[in-house]
């Protein structure tokens, strides 16, 4: 009894651990905002608490693109942190409601003068 509960144990991680690797997928995120991001946080809960590590390596002016695997996602609604430094201070940056499904490519937007956060998804 314990060997065939041991079994189902093993059974059930790595069918669910191979199929959380399957889902991985790498997204392009391009910089069409007015600064230099200079750190980058993905909350994979899409609640603003969870936010983790800096996902960047180095700074990504405008006009560039990151390319970040995407993985762990409990749904496809993310909110995406965005850090900038201006003048010397940091400020932060945040856009909710993120769709990432299928998600290709994301172009990110913001509007210093309205403080509007705007994206657009590349899908396929």
């Amino acid at each position: 009894m314990k060997k065939r509960i041991l079994l189902l144990a093993l059974t059930f991680c790595l069918v669910f651990g191979f199929s959380a690797i399957a889902s991985a997928r790498a997204v392009d995120f391009e910089n069409h905002t007015d600064f230099h991001w200079v750190e980058m946080y993905i909350d994979y809960s899409g609640q603003g608490r969870e936010w983790g590590e800096n996902l960047l390596s180095g700074q990504v002016d405008r006009g560039e693109a990151v390319t970040i695997d995407i993985h762990g996602a409990r749904h496809n609604l993310f909110k995406i942190k965005i850090v900038e430094k201006r003048h010397g201070e940091y400020y932060k940056v945040i856009w909710h409601d993120v769709n990432l499904e299928d998600a290709s490519r994301v172009i990110m937007y913001y509007n210093h003068q309205t403080g509007e956060a705007k994206y657009k998804v590349v899908r396929g």
